[in-house]
């Protein structure tokens, strides 16, 4: 029997170290770290309103280009192939509403066809909104799919911190914004995530960055990766074509270390 696809997606609140799981990930052979991708294809006008940029295609890619300028840029190969859905409230974190089931097998079956068209045969997805998750598991275009989630957790006090701080292209959330966030982003998470504790890996963003060799022994175990490791240093090649999400993309270092 031919070996399933594996999408791992990545969840937690913001700023806990998401993006740097998944270029970890993103180091086994026959992986691919689609950034932020299944969030950005449910929001209308894919703008980010807060850094003053009209579309995020019009951020830098990981491999350093604007996005829109990047013929790898997983978002817009989708959204010249497929256009762009109307699913902005789909997934809404304060949002219960869902589509009705035609718009939603609609948009299951672009996202799935456009998966299914690259090459890597694991594919990493860190959008950090588990509603995503819930709907993609539960539905039929992914059942011959191998879906795994991955809970990357950090203390409040220091997600609080972080994003009270501007950091590169982000401005800083107020009080209640950022409460209210992790108050439905930790409820959602929890809802989806401890109902496939057997397939689901939990990781503490501090224990990763103490023992990193351990951790990826322990994600090439669960995980069925094979990324390389040695000692306590993990070597991050910042060079993929991920959606532009956590502002580490823009430092344009080519290695990050893992200490």
């Amino acid at each position: 029997m031919p070996v399933p696809k594996r999408l791992i997606y990545v969840d937690g609140l913001g700023r806990s170290g998401s993006t740097r799981i998944g270029q970890i990930m993103a180091q086994s052979d026959g992986a691919e770290n689609l950034g932020e991708f299944l969030r950005f294809t449910t929001v209308n006008d894919l703008s980010r309103k807060e850094t003053g940029a009209v579309d995020v295609r019009e951020l830098p890619c990981g491999c350093g280009l604007r996005g829109a300028d990047c013929p790898d840029y997983p978002l817009t190969q989708y959204l010249n192939e497929y256009g762009l859905k109307k699913g902005h409230v789909w997934f809404s974190l304060s949002s219960p509403r869902l589509p009705n089931g035609t718009d939603i097998a609609d948009y299951l079956n672009s996202i799935h066809d456009f998966l299914s068209q690259r090459d890597s045969l694991v594919l990493i997805d860190t959008s950090k909104n588990a509603r995503i998750l819930s709907i993609i598991r539960e539905s039929q275009q992914f059942s011959d799919w191998d879906i795994r989630g991955l809970f990357i957790y950090r203390d409040l006090p220091s997600v609080f911190k972080s994003w009270r701080k501007e950091k590169g292209y982000l401005k800083k959330k107020s009080v209640l914004h950022i409460i209210g966030h992790m108050i439905i982003e930790l409820a959602w998470a929890f809802w989806v995530l401890f109902r496939h504790r057997d397939k689901d890996l939990f990781i503490s963003y501090r224990s990763l960055r103490c023992a990193p060799g351990h951790w990826v022994e322990v994600i090439n175990s669960q995980l069925g990766l094979n990324i390389g490791c040695s000692g306590n240093i993990v070597r991050i090649i910042n060079m993929g074509h991920e959606v532009a999400g956590n502002p580490s993309k823009l430092d344009h270092d080519q290695y990050i270390l893992i200490r």
